[in-house]
């Protein structure tokens, strides 16, 4: 997926919740910006996770890691671009699930945050 594409969805998403924040009364541009910021946050918890399942299914790139040669390092560096090419597919399926995630958090917090000033609306 290309920058521009994923701007476009953080902004769309931003947006949506934007919206709903201005239903409930609350300040737009601060759910917006947490949005994004969840957003991006979620796509790094989705890489950790594709990192991690490289490292499950590849023990031997364990010992590089733990090795602080610099050499191996670097290979293990090479290595894992080549894993993650490997399946890219599933990894970024992953990455997105996350990230759509942080949208989905905002959107919850909203959706059980209350109106100011009516008590009876949740």
């Amino acid at each position: 997926m290309d920058l521009i594409t994923l701007l476009l969805i953080i902004m769309f998403l931003g947006y949506r919740n934007a919206a709903r924040a201005r239903e409930k009364g609350v300040n737009p541009i601060f759910w917006g910006v947490l949005t994004a910021v969840l957003f991006i946050v979620g796509s790094i918890i989705g890489s950790m996770i594709d990192l991690i399942g490289i490292l499950i299914r590849h023990p031997e790139y364990r010992h590089a890691i733990s090795s602080g040669n610099v050499k191996e390092a670097q290979e293990l560096t090479v290595n894992i671009q080549e894993a993650m090419l490997e399946n890219s597919t599933i990894n970024g399926l992953t990455i997105m699930v996350c990230a759509f995630g942080g949208y989905l958090l905002v959107r919850y917090l909203l959706s059980i945050k209350k109106m100011p000033g009516n008590k009876n609306v949740a």
